[in-house]
């Protein structure tokens, strides 16, 4: 051991203050100096290091000096004084994980003078128990560790969480609540704790849901979905190149992470719409899904459903290749069509074959959107057979597909069209009783929720519902597309699908968030009386609202988060999607 040479130094001068400044001569002769009894120290305290110091005492006679513990050894050392003895104390490491502490006793006759020993611990962090299998149900751990320190820890799973962090040593215990396992795999989590530059770790095991079955009916589904948001301009973005990762960002510029999900999920939203491509994500000239790309979009999923939210899964335009292809309706194109359905649908299945309810697929996103004219009974048979095809490929693949909720679309997904042309009677037969939804999508009257510039059809509109028109300007709404439009049709589809064991899933719904440069407050209440309507009337009606979100920070705009900064950009939106949902009562 390293003497401490700075202690030694401030001793050896306190020695020959105390012991050695009463006369000329101390080394030959105790006459002339004092015999009292005294040491040069009465405490030390060593770091978990250890160590060696001098300490001096001075008697008439020769003491007897000893240490309690065999860490600390006293020795004796030479000394020209006849009255001051000079001894040598060195103090081992210590490896514990406690302080310690020990007694050097210097006895002359029958007086004691003791030096009091303090030793730091080794900084100590313990764990009773590394490693943890959990149902896939979910369940409460509880980690047991030792710690003679200020300790933290993190977990590297969402689904892993704990309400508390804590500092010789000491037991603590935290509990962590690990949450249902929706995603149908096997998972590992991790958590980490920290003192200093120790580190331990807790590995959890958490087994897969392992039910076959689901046995809940698309209306009892719903009444757990409301309200929904978008994750527009993301998964459904063009095919760029490569792998096709890149076209994640390609329209809006931020890269979905699990802290994304969790904001959202924070806002009140119980459901999640995952536009989606996959034609145009094909290997060249086969008709096998990219892996990597499969793979990223496994992994949004996971994000969402791990964090016990409704995810709707999707074919978007994806490019066109079947939602232009109306225009063509013999029976060739048709047929190969469905083919192509079967084998897209067919990979994305097996993919989450294992995933439970809160999983849902939809075929298709706005069939024949891009036709200004009423489809024909010839375009509905093909619309039918995609749909049909879509459904048969899903329920092929078994496992959790064979009842899972499945989301047909209405022609162009328009209200009105839905409603006229495709009733519950004309829809694709399923194997299942009770597990299909019908998506529709919302944006009445274009002018206000979605027209960016003057038509010679129509101007732009600022000012939604009665109480926020302006006086006299040209940018009011007609009150025939205000509030009692929204609960008409609303209250017709309930009549026409809802009532018959149909719920409707109103896919997309939005309105503009402009800049103007008057009446920026009446606009701002016409937004948000929008959103509060469609949402109110929806639920009402047994129609399940999702929210399109672009993420795109300008105005005019339909975002309504930021998912960069995980913060709200519209709250005029928000604030009319939360009071819409706070004065809806669901029909039972």
């Amino acid at each position: 051991m390293k003497k401490i040479t700075i202690i030694n130094a401030l001793l050896s001068l306190l020695a020959v203050v105390l012991f050695a400044s009463c006369g000329d001569d101390i080394s030959n002769s105790a006459a002339g100096l004092s015999t009292d009894f005294m040491v040069s120290t009465s405490e030390q305290t060593f770091a978990k290091s250890g160590g060696t110091i001098d300490f001096y005492v001075r008697a008439a006679s020769k003491p007897s000096v000893s240490s309690s513990a065999d860490w600390a050894v006293v020795s004796e050392q030479t000394s020209a004084s006849t009255v001051t003895y000079k001894y040598s104390l060195a103090v081992a490491e210590n490896t514990g994980y406690d302080d310690r502490t020990a007694t050097v006793t210097v006895k002359l006759g029958e007086s004691t003078k003791d030096i009091a020993i303090t030793q730091k611990a080794d900084n100590g962090l313990l764990l009773e128990q590394t490693s943890f299998d959990v149902p896939a149900s979910g369940q409460t751990i509880t980690v047991k560790l030792k710690s003679n320190g200020t300790y933290s820890f993190t977990t590297d799973a969402s689904w892993i969480t704990s309400p508390d962090t804590r500092a010789t040593m000491q037991e603590y215990s935290h509990q962590f609540v690990v949450a249902p396992n929706y995603v149908g795999e096997s998972r590992k989590g991790t958590i980490t704790f920290t003192q200093g530059d120790l580190v331990e770790a807790v590995t959890v095991n958490q087994a897969a849901n392992s039910d076959a079955s689901i046995t809940v009916s698309a209306l009892e589904v719903a009444a757990d979905m409301y309200p929904g948001w978008n994750l527009g301009n993301t998964l459904e973005a063009s095919f760029s190149s490569g792998d096709g990762l890149s076209a994640e960002t390609s329209w809006q510029g931020t890269k979905t992470t699990q802290a994304v999900i969790d904001y959202v999920k924070s806002l009140g939203f119980k459901s999640i719409r995952i536009p989606c491509s996959w034609y145009t994500h094909f290997d060249a000239g086969t008709t096998t899904i990219n892996a990597a790309w499969m793979a990223r979009v496994k992994e949004v999923v996971d994000y969402c459903v791990q964090d016990g939210l409704y995810v709707i899964l999707n074919d978007h335009y994806d490019g066109g290749w079947v939602e232009t292809s109306f225009n063509k309706t013999d029976e060739t194109t048709v047929t190969a069509n469905c083919e192509t359905m079967k084998t897209l649908w067919t990979q994305v299945a097996n993919t989450f074959k294992n995933y439970d309810k809160h999983l849902i697929f939809a075929g298709l996103n706005e069939p024949n959107q891009s036709q200004q004219t009423t489809m024909t009974d010839a375009q509905m048979n093909a619309l039918l057979k995609y749909e049909q095809a879509f459904i048969d490929a899903v329920r092929a693949t078994g496992g959790n597909n064979s009842n899972r909720v499945l989301v047909i679309q209405g022609p162009k997904t328009n209200v009105d069209e839905t409603l006229s042309l495709m009733p519950v009677s004309k829809f694709p037969t399923d194997t299942q009783s009770g597990k299909l939804m019908l998506e529709v999508h919302f944006y009445t009257p274009w002018q206000f929720c979605g027209l960016v510039e003057d038509a010679d059809w129509g101007k732009m509109q600022y000012f939604w519902g009665a109480a926020n028109h302006v006086a006299g300007s040209d940018r009011n709404v007609d009150s025939n597309y205000e509030e009692s439009y929204i609960a008409d049709r609303f209250a017709k589809l309930k009549t026409a699908y809802f009532d018959h064991g149909v719920p409707v899933v109103i896919g997309e719904y939005a309105c503009l968030w402009r800049n103007l440069s008057a009446n920026q407050a009446e606009h701002d209440a016409s937004v948000t009386l929008f959103n509060k309507t469609v949402n109110e009337q929806a639920i009402n009606n047994g129609l399940i609202p999702f929210v399109w979100d672009t993420n795109s920070l300008s105005r005019p705009s339909m975002t309504i988060v930021n998912r960069a900064g995980r913060n709200v950009f519209c709250q005029p939106a928000l604030t009319g999607v939360q009071n819409g949902v706070a004065a809806a009562s669901w029909p039972r």
